[in-house]
């Protein structure tokens, strides 16, 4: 998060669970919960990543990303403006 009012570096909680899709790919969800930053008790980070297996014997990787907020905050809009 690019915020003026945050500091440059925090302490994270990352939760990590990787789940296998026989011969078809591979999941691995992560919920990293920022320490020591301002607001830190109304959101998490949500990302996913998928790797696939292409017909061609390569693989595909796509990742999903996402602000999950857990309380109310009236500065929703500008975490959510200034994630990476």
């Amino acid at each position: 998060i690019n915020v003026p009012m945050a500091p440059s570096h925090a302490h994270a909680t990352k939760n990590q669970r990787l789940r296998r899709f026989e011969n078809q790919g591979l999941c691995v969800e992560t919920e990293t919960i920022v320490n020591d930053v301002p607001l830190a008790d109304c959101f998490y980070i949500e990302d996913r990543l998928l790797i696939e297996a292409r017909d061609d014997g390569g693989v595909s990787i796509t990742i999903y990303f996402s602000v999950r907020f857990i309380k109310r905050t009236m500065f929703k809009t500008i975490l959510e403006n200034t994630t990476i």
